[in-house]
């Protein structure tokens, strides 16, 4: 079950976030609306003279009335994260660096005491993948 708190407490993960690895400061939230049509649970984006942004899916996709778990939305705020503090090329690609910055976030999250999911590359939803 979802914290109640959880997107309050947010803002707070940001900025600590901001001074143990060098991820932007200031970083707008915002959480996709449940009627919003789009698989993605997270998006990050950091333009040159816009403000960073995460924009986090916090209701199932196919059931908008239910929330996502803490798990699963603390996953997608470290997989995001990461983007913004690997932002180019390396980010946009999952690169090792990318990932290597994800499993830090998600361990640090752990450590204090939140509950993130194992799956922090993919997402929830499956996604199709080319055979070689």
């Amino acid at each position: 079950m979802t914290r109640l708190t959880l997107w309050a407490e947010l803002p707070d993960l940001v900025a600590a976030a901001h001074r143990r690895f060098g991820t932007p400061a200031d970083v707008l939230l915002e959480p996709f609306s449940p009627s919003r049509r789009v698989k993605a649970d997270g998006r990050a984006y950091r333009g040159r003279a816009v403000t960073p942004s995460l924009d986090l899916r916090v209701h199932r996709y196919h059931r908008p009335r239910q929330a996502l778990s803490e798990a699963t939305i603390m996953a997608t705020f470290a997989h995001e994260l990461a983007h913004l503090g690997t932002w180019g090329r390396e980010s946009l690609h999952h690169g090792p660096k990318w990932r290597a910055l994800t499993y830090e976030i998600a361990a640090w999250l752990r450590a204090r005491g939140y509950r993130v999911s194992t799956n922090l590359t993919f997402g929830s939803y499956p996604r199709s993948r080319r055979r070689k």
